[in-house]
């Protein structure tokens, strides 16, 4: 086992309109906090590097935007479900953005 804490950069090019991207980390990644470096919304994680690597989903969510609750997600809509773990928020200049984890892939059925 190799524990290490890894810094993860949150692209907003890559943000849905709903707020959801997907990451790639090692499975059973801690997310410890989010935060911003230069410009850029970053998350840090501890990780097992020797755990096999699958895709996370966080939803960022600025102030004021709607969450609604769907089971299952409805593709296009903002939704936080009720095992969605919150993160951390952040702020980018006047932005105010709040971080959610959604899990990983392994609920998802290809």
């Amino acid at each position: 086992m190799t524990d290490v804490v890894y810094k993860y950069a949150i692209d907003p090019k890559k943000l849905s309109q709903t707020g959801a991207i997907w990451v790639e980390m090692p499975r059973y990644a801690t997310l410890l906090r989010c935060g911003v470096q230069g410009q850029g919304l970053v998350v840090w994680a501890r990780v097992d590097t020797d755990r096999e690597m699958v895709m996370r989903r966080l939803c960022v969510m600025m102030t004021g935007q709607p969450i609604l609750h769907n089971e299952p997600p409805n593709p296009g809509v903002n939704f936080v479900l009720p095992s969605t773990v919150y993160v951390d928020t952040v702020t980018i200049g006047k932005i105010v953005c709040h971080v959610f984890d959604l899990g990983d892939d392994t609920h998802l059925k290809y």
